[in-house]
């Protein structure tokens, strides 16, 4: 069976390489001055991933013609699509004005104000250029805030791929210990053992596991930070009891609790924590808010962001394109699009095809 099994795989990959000549040679090229002819892991498949000659609406047309409907939308930072209208119009005004400034500029501002009125927990915010960075930043600034070091991740969540975050992301589950005793694994090759002594893991949606590691570890915990929607492990819901409790707890302890919303920022217009009715203490954010350019963005209450205010001399936070031109112009004519309407139709499209799946599983059966 696993022999028939094999042989039917490498007969499909036979076919969609034989179909796609342009997208084999461009990989080959491509191989000769990138490892594997890839600088972006979770977008490479075998024998070779289609190489993309342009993008429109919903659809991605790769170099031998195909049309594919595009699930993925850029790992949903395209809210709107390829080449949305309204913000490739304002990309194309701001880039013959400049890319970047030395100093800051207006759409800073309005950029700002859409995201703060939005998101109930953000007072004030700060910009970098990944949701890697605003995880990194948020973590140092709940540190700073507390004075604690450690700090509390589920189990399957994903924050980016600082040393810190890449604890028990996806474990062999042979190694990954038990639900009252997760080992904190590294997800990758390189990671600092360090780094990972400060990471303590529990399981998502278990209180009474997350109460007992919380009593445990609170003097020396900073934050807890989560997914609200876990996403690569899986699209798992919370239970709205579970984002209660830590919320309650961490208030009685003392510990900065982080909504990672860099994906589920699209959920409403003010993001998971507006959908549930759970206000943290700090927001990350990327994706959809950079309107299809390089962004990421962490906020919070004003007590806590004040510690980066430059007058203060507190904390250091740059870089060469934080809060550039052309992703706040992005981010502005995406932000202004992404209405209620609009999400109504994105969360009405999910709906759609969640019962359409549903449907086929029963069918199936």
């Amino acid at each position: 069976m696993k022999e028939k099994t094999l042989e039917y795989f490498e007969s499909v990959k036979k076919i969609y390489a034989d179909a796609r000549p342009n997208s084999r040679r461009l990989h080959t090229e491509a191989c000769k001055y990138m490892p594997g002819g890839d600088t972006r892991t979770a977008t490479f498949f075998l024998p070779f991933p289609n190489f993309i000659k342009y993008g429109d609406g919903a659809y991605m047309y790769d170099e031998d013609g195909f049309k594919l409907l595009d699930f993925q939308n850029n790992y949903t930072s395209l809210i709107h699509g390829h080449a949305h209208p309204e913000t490739v119009e304002a990309v194309r005004e701001q880039i013959a004005k400049g890319s970047a400034y030395t100093a800051p500029f207006e759409k800073q501002i309005e950029l700002s104000a859409i995201l703060t009125q939005r998101f109930p927990s953000v007072d004030m915010i700060r910009y970098t250029n990944s949701g890697t960075e605003a995880n990194m930043h948020a973590l140092r600034i709940a540190r700073a805030y507390t004075g604690k070091a450690k700090i509390i991740k589920t189990e399957g969540g994903y924050h980016g791929t600082t040393d810190v975050f890449e604890a028990s992301v996806d474990p062999n589950i042979k190694k990954a210990g038990t639900l009252d005793q997760i080992k904190v694994i590294p997800e990758s090759r390189g990671v600092s053992e360090n780094a990972l002594k400060d990471v303590l893991v529990v399981p998502f949606n278990d209180i009474e596991r997350t109460r007992k590691m919380i009593e445990e570890h609170h003097r020396e915990t900073a934050c807890i930070i989560i997914e609200p929607i876990m996403g690569s492990a899986g699209q798992i819901t919370p239970d709205l009891e579970y984002l209660k409790f830590l919320r309650e707890i961490t208030e009685q302890y003392h510990i900065v609790l982080i909504f990672d919303e860099v994906v589920t920022g699209r959920l409403s217009l003010g993001g998971a924590q507006k959908f549930y009715g759970v206000t943290p203490d700090l927001t990350t954010m990327g994706k959809i808010i950079g309107g299809g350019t390089p962004v990421g963005a962490f906020g919070g209450k004003q007590e806590i962001m004040q510690l980066y205010d430059p007058r203060e001399k507190k904390m250091y936070h740059s870089g060469t394109f934080n809060g550039n031109a052309v992703t706040m112009a992005a981010g502005l004519a995406t932000m202004k699009a992404y209405n209620q309407e609009a999400v109504d139709y994105v969360n009405g499209l999910g709906t759609l095809f969640k019962e359409g799946v549903s449907k086929f599983t029963i069918n199936s059966d």
